[in-house]
């Protein structure tokens, strides 16, 4: 509950009084979103606000174009009551994220109405070859030009190579979005889902080497009239898993993801809040201080048992911090056996009584397209949360 100063400060009256009213336009647009048609009269039935209040904020939404009046309900004897609806189309939002697996990077847009409704999907794939694999063709090439004696190497596989070297740039980003903006006029708000860390929309350190270090937020905003909010791709994905099967019960989960030939990230959720940390490093779980180097868990996903030990031992260290009802383990690598091993091997850390449930996923697409969609479209509502003492 929010409570005026007693102080009678009219400006904190005033500002208490512009959040009272967004949180009620926020209850009649969900009521709105939720039915078919409502009336006042509905509307003021379930969100508990005067049908005066009501017909006040749903006039004003009817000006803004968010709201559209259909017609008029059938009478049962009096005045017929006028209807509305949602308008699905007042706005769009995209979400587009950014992935590797193995030697593969792909940036993935998908652009959704009011309603979270697909619009548009669109990916866009690059192989990359890994630096050191580079350097290995590039001294096989030199060998055999020294053999060779040939003074004119191929240019054009030189080409080739330095071409698949280099992954998505910021260039690509923005093709990306001038694309969905051409196509979507109306599109109000861009979430990205970035490998890395982010933190007051700057990226810090990243998976990928084109968006480390960089102000993502602020550059993109200066050349898109557009709403860019960034979010790291775990955090992401693991608001998308919470908002569509645990929403209703707020609990503690971890969603834990392996990509190929990568190391994990985790995105952790407790009482229905993302644990960002100080730094927003929160989740960085290839960093816990466990036997393997970064270089030793990309190595270790092709040894089953090892892997199965490894991912245990992450288990451990997040159950025995926030002790989570649920721990999401995502990635192609999650299938029997190995799935099976995990849970044997998990048997041995944690005591039974104390061990999470264990969910697994193949892939984190549709929770991460979720979860960013589910963060543009709160931009449109207030940052307010009542929560119950």
């Amino acid at each position: 509950m929010i409570r005026l100063n007693e102080s009678g400060d009219e400006m904190n009256q005033s500002t208490h009084f512009m959040k009272l009213k967004q949180i009620n336009v926020d209850m009649i647009k969900d009521v709105l979103k939720q039915s078919e048609y409502s009336t006042k009269s509905s509307i003021s039935k379930e969100t508990g606000l005067s049908v005066a209040t009501c017909g006040n904020i749903l006039s004003e939404l009817l000006v803004t174009g968010e709201a559209i009046e259909v017609a008029l309900e059938a009478s049962t004897g009096g005045r017929p009551a006028r209807r509305f609806v949602y308008n699905e189309n007042f706005a769009s939002v995209a979400a587009m994220y950014f992935r590797k697996e193995g030697c593969v990077e792909s940036i993935v847009t998908v652009v959704s109405n009011m309603l979270g409704d697909m619009l548009y999907q669109h990916s866009q794939e690059k192989t990359v070859v890994n630096k050191e694999e580079l350097y290995e063709v590039q001294l096989n090439q030199a060998q055999n030009l020294d053999k060779n004696h040939d003074e004119n190497p191929d240019k054009k596989q030189n080409q080739k190579i330095n071409d698949e070297t280099e992954g998505f740039s910021i260039k690509d980003i923005e093709s990306n979005i001038d694309a969905i903006i051409d196509k979507f006029p109306n599109l109000k708000v861009l979430a990205l889902g970035i490998p890395g860390v982010v933190h007051n929309g700057a990226i810090g350190y990243s998976h990928f080497d084109a968006l480390a270090y960089f102000p993502i937020e602020e550059k993109l905003m200066e050349k898109y009239d557009i709403l860019i909010i960034a979010e790291n791709d775990m955090n992401s994905t693991a608001l998308g898993f919470y908002e569509s099967y645990i929403k209703k019960t707020p609990e503690s989960l971890a969603y834990i993801y392996y990509p190929k030939d990568g190391i994990s990230g985790a995105g952790i959720i407790v009482n229905g809040q993302i644990v960002k940390g100080h730094t927003h490093f929160a989740g960085e779980v290839s960093f816990l201080p466990l036997p393997l180097d970064h270089k030793s868990q990309v190595k270790v996903q092709k040894n089953s048992l090892e892997f199965s030990k490894y991912i245990s031992q992450v288990i451990s260290s997040i159950n025995g911090i926030i002790n989570p009802k649920k721990i999401v383990l995502s990635g192609f690598y999650f299938e029997a056996p190995l799935t099976d091993m995990i849970k044997e091997t998990l048997v041995n850390w944690i005591p039974h009584e104390h061990c999470p449930e264990l969910i697994f996923e193949r892939d984190i697409h549709k929770n991460y397209v979720r979860g960013l969609t589910h963060m543009a479209l709160d931009q449109f509502k207030c940052n307010i949360q009542i929560v119950e003492k």
